[in-house]
This record gives C-alpha cells, sequence and structure tokens, in this order.
C-alpha cells in the first residue's frame, strides 16, 4: 500500500509487479507533518508494516466497523526517538468526516464502505504501507525494481557474513545502527563472538523486495542461516539509509523472533 498524505489516496497495488490494484480515499492526522510524538495528531511517514487486524471488541465507535493496526513505532522511530502507538487504518463514525481532508488523531481513516473492502484483500502476512507526505521529483516511492543496485547491496550484505569477513559485513552497517537493544558497538562484539563460534556460517535469501521511501528503504526477504550444525529459516527485514551500493543498513528485524543471527 501507498499513502499520499496531500492527496488523500491510499492505493494499493501487487507485491509483484507493484500494479496497481484498488484507490480509496483517505484522511491523516489533523496536525500536517511527520509524527514526532505521542499526542501531536500527526500521521508517521516512513515504512510500515500491517501487524493483525485489530479485534471487534477493541473498536469505538469512532473507529467505524474495522480497522488493522501498524507497527508505528518501527525500529528506525525508535533510533530518532519518535514516540506514541496506536496508529490504525480504520473505518469512520460519520461518513461526513470523509469529505475532509485532515481530520484523525494520527491514524488513517477510510469510508466504511472502503474499510471493509480493504480488510477482505489483505493476508496479513508481511504487507506494507509506504505513507508519504507528497510526490517529490526524483524521490521513489514503492517497490524497488528487480536487480537494482540495492537489490545487490543487500546480496552482497549476505555473502559478506558467509565468507566470515567481519571487517567487510560490518561495513555495510551504518554507525547508527540499532537493533535488539544492541547499539554499533556491541553488535560488532556479538558478531565477533559468533564468527569465532562456527567454523563456517551459511546466509542466503530468497523473496527478496525492496521498498523505497524518501526517509530510508526497507529489504523484506526470507533467510536461511547456516552455523555448523545449526540452521533457521525465517522472515527478516533490513532498514537501509542511502542509494544502491552506498546504502547502509540502520537496523533489523526478524519477524516473529523466526531468524537466528
Amino acid at each position: 500500500m501507498v499513502m499520499n498524505k496531500f492527496e488523500n489516496k491510499l492505493t494499493l497495488h501487487s507485491f509483484e509487479d507493484a500494479s496497481l490494484l484498488k484507490e480509496y480515499r483517505a484522511i491523516t492526522g489533523s496536525a500536517v507533518g511527520d509524527k514526532e510524538r505521542e499526542g501531536d495528531l500527526k500521521t508517521p511517514e516512513g515504512i510500515y508494516f500491517i501487524e493483525r487486524r485489530v479485534p471487534q471488541k477493541k473498536l469505538f465507535k469512532l473507529h467505524g466497523p474495522a480497522a488493522v493496526e501498524l507497527n508505528y513505532p518501527n525500529s528506525v522511530d525508535r533510533i530518532f526517538r519518535r514516540s506514541g502507538d496506536g496508529i490504525w487504518i480504520h473505518g469512520v463514525d460519520n461518513e461526513d468526516r470523509m469529505k475532509k481532508r485532515f481530520d484523525t488523531r494520527g491514524c488513517i481513516a477510510l469510508s466504511n464502505k472502503d474499510i471493509l473492502d480493504l480488510v477482505g484483500r489483505l493476508t496479513y502476512q508481511d504487507i506494507p504501507i509506504v505513507i508519504h507526505e507528497k510526490n517529490i521529483e526524483d524521490v521513489k516511492i514503492g517497490l524497488t525494481p528487480l536487480n537494482s543496485p540495492t537489490h545487490r547491496r543487500v546480496e552482497e550484505w549476505a555473502a559478506a557474513w558467509s565468507s566470515k569477513n567481519l571487517e567487510s559485513y560490518l561495513s555495510f552497517y551504518s554507525s547508527d545502527f540499532y537493533s535488539k537493544g544492541m547499539n554499533f558497538d556491541k553488535w560488532t562484539s556479538y558478531k565477533k563472538r559468533l564468527n569465532q563460534k562456527y567454523q563456517s556460517i551459511k546466509v542466503s535469501i530468497e523473496d527478496l523486495k525492496i521498498l523505497r521511501h524518501g526517509k530510508y528503504a526497507v529489504a523484506v526477504f526470507r533467510q536461511k542461516y547456516r552455523g555448523d550444525s545449526y540452521s533457521v529459516i525465517g522472515r527478516k527485514r533490513l532498514y537501509l539509509i542511502g542509494e544502491g551500493a552506498n546504502a547502509l543498513i540502520l537496523a533489523e528485524e526478524s519477524i516473529d523472533d523466526s531468524v537466528s543471527n
């Protein structure tokens, strides 16, 4: 999904080729701009993922007939100390609200007909939404074409870790990196220990897709990890700043904690 706040437009695209599947009118936070703190009435801008459909018993009249919850704040938001939570895509208590442009507490709202249509189309497995202020010339938003420089960068990252070349592997990370309670220095120490523990490491990635936003990109893929007699398969996200061969990893997320490092 892509949410253009300026145009009040939420679009649903194929995750295979980015083709347009559906377009909805949508309204966002009553305060204009990128969310910074709890209660500022702004809708966050960045790349987020649907975590779940909100149970009916947790909905108020304000939310209409259905809602899905986004993973705000994500790993990048936490690095930059953005606060708040409870960012949903939901319906409305009064359809007249949809005549406005900005009229929520920070969530994204659709008409009740459209929210029911949307939730009926979602699979709830790694569904991303790219939220941005407006289209800017030369700033690419959404799904990155296959075999882009950033795709190659992620594949090179996996190859560096498989080679056990620690210096090369760590060169893919930003000095501002933070993940799983570790900053870059602690991450370095952690990876050194693993590098010494395993005689061999093999990391391969499948189904790699990269989403772009003006602030950062997110690589989503299925990872196979093998270290000596230990192996695990799971989904992973890398948050990247910079473009192509210069992209650096700012944060990592293992989905459902199913990916070992």
